[in-house]
């Protein structure tokens, strides 16, 4: 049978082997293994890890195929050694087109909608956003009473309303929740946030670009999002950022 990762597209700008390739030591991890073959051959560990990944988009896990091309070994051997190594694209999502709901006539037996609830509402609009909204119902309920015209001005739900005049304005669940433990990124979040306040403002994947050159963090692009999404949330950091294209190879050289 055809290996999958070896009959797509993965390798169709025909890589070539580097010069220097050193030996994978006994229990290094696969993204140590790629930052030490960059250095041995002058390359930025970023641009590296994105050269591995399978075209066009470079994005994504690093492939078997294309290690296994640069370093002229087989992708068996990679697997060995490196058990997270995958020889498999993962399965993409399928997002079909959206169709329109079909309205639902409620009948005697169909369950209630479920309440708008504090932790509902802080997921969706964060938790400063949140607390604003709510506070901003209650001071225009005190002026303006009316349900409808609050819905309106607000572009809210009645039961956002209701809660909004039925809960404590400072409730429990607005407290700092304690910080979680063991996340993949903790070690790098006080370098990504003074990373966040340089001006000019730097991309996301500048900033991952930057964790993974200067300060070896073993780190996906994924989750420094996830890290600066919620920064956004919960504390109104800015949205806009400056562009930089993922594919842009900057000034280092090309692995032809």
């Amino acid at each position: 049978m055809t290996n999958p990762d070896t009959s797509s597209d993965v390798l169709a700008d025909r890589p070539q082997p580097l010069p220097v390739i050193p030996r994978p030591h006994r229990g290094e991890t696969l993204n140590s293994y790629v930052r030490r073959l960059a250095h041995a051959n002058h390359l930025r560990p970023s641009y590296l890890r994105r050269y591995l990944c399978a075209p066009p988009g470079h994005q994504g896990s690093v492939r078997a195929a294309r290690l296994a091309v640069l370093t002229n070994r087989t992708v068996d051997a990679l697997t060995r050694h490196f058990t997270a190594l995958q020889t498999e694209p993962r399965p993409h999502r399928l997002h079909p087109e959206p169709e329109l709901p079909i309205p639902r006539q409620p009948g005697p037996d169909s369950p209630p909608r479920r309440p708008r609830s504090i932790a509902n509402l802080i997921k969706r609009r964060g938790q400063q956003g949140a607390r604003e909204l709510l506070d901003a119902i209650r001071h225009e309920a005190k002026i303006n009473p009316s349900m409808r015209a609050i819905t309106r001005k607000f572009r809210v739900r009645a039961d956002t309303v209701l809660l909004a005049l039925t809960t404590d304005p400072n409730p429990m669940a607005f407290r700092r929740a304690p910080p979680r433990g063991n996340r993949v990124y903790d070690p790098y979040a006080h370098i990504i946030d003074d990373l966040l306040a340089q001006k000019p403002p730097l991309s996301r994947w500048a900033i991952w670009e930057r964790l993974v050159d200067e300060h070896d963090a073993e780190l996906s692009y994924g989750s420094v999002c996830h890290y600066i999404t919620g920064k956004i949330r919960n504390q109104g950091i800015p949205r806009k950022r400056s562009v930089k294209d993922p594919a842009d190879n900057g000034n280092t050289g090309r692995i032809d």
